[in-house]
């Protein structure tokens, strides 16, 4: 797949650890909807601006003692650059995302990746071998 993500190497990362509260403030300055969380450095899940609102307000939690680990997706959806792009778009399609984690070989976060970025990488490698390829919009 060759994607490139944005992002790559400073990707934005929460800690299982940290409080609803940080993620918030993170998906704000970041202005993502979704965030990868990590423990010791390693991809353990992720963490939507929908997690927070539908899950931790509708029950009345204080997002500033209330960790992520506890509303964190896990396991969640991610992908490596050799994965097959409509495999990891067909899983996209099917887990209702649009943006997934790119991890390396030792669960470490290295980006982002949007499907609309994956149907664009897999459109100009089939662009440039001349022959037509069905992409699975999202």
């Amino acid at each position: 797949m060759r994607p490139s993500p944005a992002g790559l190497g400073d990707t934005p990362c929460l800690r299982h650890l940290d409080t609803l509260e940080a993620a918030a403030r993170m998906m704000r300055a970041t202005g993502a909807r979704i965030l990868p969380v990590t423990q010791d450095g390693r991809f353990v899940g992720t963490i939507s601006d929908r997690d927070i609102v539908i899950r931790m307000v509708a029950e009345g939690l204080d997002g500033w003692l209330t960790r992520v680990r506890d509303f964190m997706t896990a396991p969640a959806l991610s992908c490596r650059t050799d994965d097959d792009p409509q495999s990891v778009l067909l899983a996209m399609i099917e887990a209702q995302v649009d943006t997934v984690p790119l991890i390396d070989a030792r669960d470490r976060v290295i980006g982002m990746i949007t499907a609309e970025q994956i149907r664009r990488a897999h459109s100009a490698s089939a662009a440039e071998v001349g022959s037509h390829i069905d992409v699975i919009a999202a």
